[in-house]
């Protein structure tokens, strides 16, 4: 990754965080300590959007996810994403998505979508391994707990989750170790930020995460992040990483849908894998699965 891109880092954790406020040229430029138009070019050659079309594209995806998934009011949402008005927010929608708000939500409700999750059948296992036996996964009640912000490096990469590639956890392994950051027990940690049912594929975000004790300035391809502190609902997965894996969302959200306490906030979503590697070829892997929620007033 070139220098263009470690500079970057920064300022795209930054939108992430921040959809709500002002993230205009200026205000990012400055923040990167750049001008205004050197900032422009770099980040429109590096991310293949403008500031402006990038920051426009996440708070109306952003946008067309909480419309599917919580009950709050239209104006409410676009509000809470920086949208001064309705009628810009419609109109911007509209643009995107090619129908209103309120159709997109009718359209596009979560539990039209979701199969419920059907407990996997127990079969015979025989002297073989255990590994190679596993064709199916287990998951967990659902709990809620909260949780503190963690520091994390990471690696992004753009594409569909389940192709993400796990040799960016081996990368960031051999970099902890080299950079006296690696204590032998640090969370491997994926985060997942965008709805692949909204983002375009070649778009959606994932995050390689290794745990870290202490703040850096970005290395290379690799930056620095905290997670989200707060509540969260959570259940823990065994089985192969992939497809399955969603079945566990599904099972999060039907639970929390149905909540009287708690409304689904959903991105981004944590993972922690409970293992010092990520090998995509083991089938008992156990992940903890973590999607933030708010308590209803």
């Amino acid at each position: 990754m070139n220098v263009n891109t470690e500079r970057l880092l920064p300022i795209l954790i930054h939108i992430q965080a921040h959809l709500d406020g002002d993230l205009s040229l200026d205000i990012l430029a400055e923040r990167a300590e750049l001008s205004s138009f050197h900032f422009h070019r770099i980040f429109r050659d590096t991310v293949g959007e403008t500031v402006k079309q990038y920051v426009q594209r996440l708070r109306l995806e952003r946008a067309a996810y909480l419309l599917k998934i919580q009950n709050a009011s239209v104006i409410d949402i676009a509000f809470s994403l920086g949208y001064q008005t309705h009628e810009t927010f419609s109109r911007a929608f509209r643009r995107q998505f090619g129908t209103t708000p309120m159709i997109y939500r009718q359209s596009n409700r979560l539990t039209h979508h979701l199969a419920p999750h059907s407990e996997p059948e127990q079969d015979h296992i025989s002297s073989a391994s255990l590994n190679e036996q596993t064709l199916h996964y287990e998951i967990s009640n659902v709990q809620t707990c909260t949780l503190d912000a963690i520091g994390v490096a990471f690696i992004r990469s753009l594409g569909d989750y389940v192709e993400a590639d796990a040799n960016s956890f081996d990368q960031l392994i051999t970099w902890a170790k080299e950079k006296s950051h690696f204590r032998g027990d640090n969370l491997l940690i994926g985060i997942g930020h965008d709805d692949p049912n909204v983002t375009p594929k070649e778009k959606v975000r994932y995050d390689a995460c290794i745990e870290v004790t202490q703040p850096f300035v970005s290395d290379g391809d690799i930056g620095y992040q905290t997670t989200l502190p707060g509540r969260y609902a959570a259940v823990t997965y065994v089985g192969p990483f992939g497809e399955t894996m969603y079945q566990a969302y599904g099972t999060i959200f039907h639970h929390i849908q149905n909540h009287p306490k708690y409304t689904l906030i959903g991105l981004p979503a944590i993972e922690i894998y409970r293992t010092t590697q990520i090998n995509p070829d083991y089938q008992l892997n156990q992940v903890d699965i973590y999607m933030p929620i708010e308590e209803n007033l």
